[in-house]
């Protein structure tokens, strides 16, 4: 074997020995939670559209009712109601093109669905779903088979922040990450109350209070009152009650986006009665109730199920929190 060809297999095996490890390395690690099957030592937030579909389409009969939204339900615990077995969907900016697309696996997959509760956000009409799909922590089920989860998640660059930020977390025993977050059991997502609980003042009169959680990117109203719409459809096909509401919003960020708020507001209501939480009120003019300008605290949760359901959950809700607007026709 002349010199050059030797050099060529060394070359090619040195590459295969270098991308065998990559894909090794990211397997294991797998800071998406994409292979995990517990999140005991999770560092950073999954990809928990991918998780959370996968662990319910694992587990088709232990869950017959399900809260969907983006990560402000979370905060909605899933005990709070007994006319079914709740689990919470919630991850980070889901959108109603990605719960409509759930929803169908779900049906696909026979999970027998008795309940939906419907969370809408200002945001819910102003994102453009592409832009989760170039994003690793936000990639919808549907669009990771084999392939794409090999592509994306096994032969990325295995320094990249998400990574490095994993390990050096883990080197330091940091691993928390379930502590807030019963993704394999409820997937309902906890908050710091403790640490607004310890100061009020302080809490309430924090400067980040002035900056809104600005989502705008453009207008789809249209095309997400089309979304909501299949959603309905789907529910009353499948013998499916569905409850939706309007999350309430911090008075910052609903003054940030006013406008368009109120309208996707207006084009809901001609396909369906909700309940709308948001808008001023006690509640939504009150730091004390909020962690910050985009999430509210799992009191306000609470709120939300007490005047939705007409059940006793121990909370005080004021009057002017949460109006329920009938269909116009």
């Amino acid at each position: 074997m002349n010199k050059k060809r030797k050099f060529f297999y060394l070359c090619i095996c040195f590459i295969t020995i270098l991308i065998a490890s990559v894909c090794f390395f990211n397997y294991k690690l797998d800071p998406y939670g994409i292979w995990k099957t517990s999140f005991e030592y999770q560092v950073l937030e999954p990809n928990k559209n991918y998780v959370k579909t996968q662990f319910v389409l694992n587990n088709p009969e232990k869950y017959d009712s399900f809260i969907f939204g983006s990560s402000r339900v979370g905060h909605i615990e899933t005990n709070l109601l007994h006319d079914g077995k709740y689990y919470n969907m919630t991850y980070s900016e889901g959108m109603q093109s990605e719960w409509l697309a759930t929803i169908k696996t779900f049906i696909n997959n026979g999970v027998k669905m008795k309940n939906i509760i419907l969370g809408i956000d200002d945001f819910s009409f102003t994102m453009d779903p592409k832009n989760s799909t170039a994003d690793l922590l936000r990639i919808p089920y549907q669009k990771l088979d084999y392939k794409e989860k090999f592509n994306k998640y096994i032969l990325r660059n295995p320094m990249d922040t998400y990574n490095l930020n994993t390990i050096r977390a883990l080197m330091d025993g940091y691993h928390d990450f379930t502590t807030n977050d019963d993704i394999l059991e409820t997937g309902v997502t906890s908050g710091g109350d403790d640490e607004i609980l310890s100061d009020i003042e302080k809490h309430v009169n924090d400067p980040s209070f002035n900056n809104p959680c600005d989502n705008f990117q453009l207008n789809r109203i249209s095309e997400s009152i089309d979304e909501i719409s299949e959603i309905i459809s789907l529910c009353k096909d499948n013998n499916i009650n569905l409850y939706i509401f309007f999350n309430p919003l911090n008075k910052v960020t609903y003054e940030s986006n006013k406008e368009i708020t109120e309208e996707a507001k207006k084009q809901l209501q001609k396909i369906t009665s909700y309940w709308d939480f948001s808008g001023y009120n006690d509640i939504t003019t009150n730091n004390f109730y909020w962690y910050e300008t985009s999430h509210y605290r799992n009191i306000v949760g609470k709120m939300i199920m007490e005047k939705m359901f007409n059940v006793e959950l121990g909370v005080d809700v004021p009057n002017n929190f949460g109006e329920y607007h009938y269909l116009d026709r």
